[in-house]
């Protein structure tokens, strides 16, 4: 899955109490690596406050699993019989 900073991002809010857009936030995502599991801060500055937020990167699920199969001459069989 595709992650950007803006994800984690809910709103802030200027000192009078108006919506923020995201494009005036500074963010520091520089410590995340997609490419490995972990969990990684990210930080949203604006005006002097700042918020962190966890991103929490997981191994894939992905698998495939499959067993032997031991057969008899003129048995039938097919891939599909290897699949747990």
């Amino acid at each position: 899955d595709a992650w950007t900073a803006e994800d984690n991002f809910d709103s802030a809010l200027d000192k009078d109490g108006n919506a923020v857009d995201f494009s005036q936030v500074s963010v520091d995502a520089s410590k995340v690596d997609t490419s490995k599991a972990g969990t990684y801060d990210v930080t949203y500055t604006y005006d002097g406050v700042t918020s962190t937020a966890k991103v929490t990167v997981k191994d894939k699920q992905t698998a495939v699993n499959v067993h032997d199969s031991t057969l008899y001459v003129g048995d039938a069989w097919t891939a599909e019989d290897n699949f747990d």
